[in-house]
């Protein structure tokens, strides 16, 4: 989920995580992205993305 480090999308993650969901949480800082991942409870595993850029995103008609 988008937004999952910090306020109502962490919240939500953190909530879902604990209810037995799997969350993929999508962070822009990989810093908050992974403190996120630490505090939701459950098996936590974690791979880093390096970020797109506008350069390397496809460009509409």
């Amino acid at each position: 989920m988008t937004g999952a480090n910090r306020g109502l999308g962490r919240e939500i993650a953190r909530q879902l995580a604990a209810r037995g969901h799997d969350v993929l949480v999508g962070s822009r800082d990989p810093a908050a992205g992974e403190r996120t991942a630490v505090e939701c409870p459950g098996e936590t595993t974690g791979t880093a993305v390096p970020p797109a850029t506008r350069a390397a995103a496809p460009q509409a008609p």
